[in-house]
């Protein structure tokens, strides 16, 4: 995994001077970062163990800067984020999002620590089946089977520069059993203003 990372900017620079393929140094080509972290699966070690239940969807999952309306010298990068499972009963306990930091995934919440149940019920909104947002809380975080639910003001990252990174959203879950499930995707923030 590492050798892969340390010769991805080598590889990029190569496939930047062939003129045919059109190039942007700010772009991160996600296909490529999600094959070499996804498919060799290098993905955080605390979730790395815990059987996959929670499917994830950021949208888009490519992150333009925006400038926040409160402070227009810091950037945010928004996106929405919808989670769901097909079990009867799971109760989000943690999740959080976790950044690509020279080939190594650190935890960057902005409280520094795991979000909690009490966090994911009241950012997360049941999603209705006309895609609207019933704005009814996902109670007590737990979620039922092929139920949506969105943070549809979720964002990844909020910084006084423009950057790009590779972040992870996960989230934790237990049936009735404690049993624990995980879910998780990637986004890309992108160093440049969204148009």
């Amino acid at each position: 995994m590492k050798k892969i990372l340390i010769y991805l900017p080598f590889i990029i620079f190569l496939l930047s001077c062939n003129e045919n393929i059109p190039t942007d140094e700010n772009i991160i080509d996600k296909d490529i970062i999600e094959e070499i972290v996804i498919d060799n699966g290098e993905i955080p070690n605390k979730i790395s163990k815990i059987p996959v239940k929670i499917t994830v969807l950021h949208e888009p999952d490519t992150v333009y800067a925006i400038r926040d309306e409160k402070d227009t010298a810091i950037y945010l990068w928004k996106h929405s984020t919808t989670i769901k499972t097909e079990l009867e009963y799971l109760k989000i306990i943690e999740f959080g999002v976790y950044y690509m930091d020279n080939g190594n995934w650190k935890l960057e919440n902005i409280t520094h620590k795991p979000y909690t149940t009490k966090e994911f019920e009241q950012w997360y909104f049941v999603k209705s089946d006309n895609d609207f947002i019933s704005w009814k809380n996902c109670k007590n975080g737990v979620l039922k089977a092929n139920v949506e639910y969105i943070d549809p003001s979720n964002w990844s990252d909020k910084d006084s520069e423009l950057q790009s990174h590779i972040v992870l959203w996960y989230y934790i879950g237990i049936d009735k059993k404690d049993k624990k499930y995980v879910g998780y995707a990637m986004c890309h923030t992108i160093a440049e203003l969204k148009e």
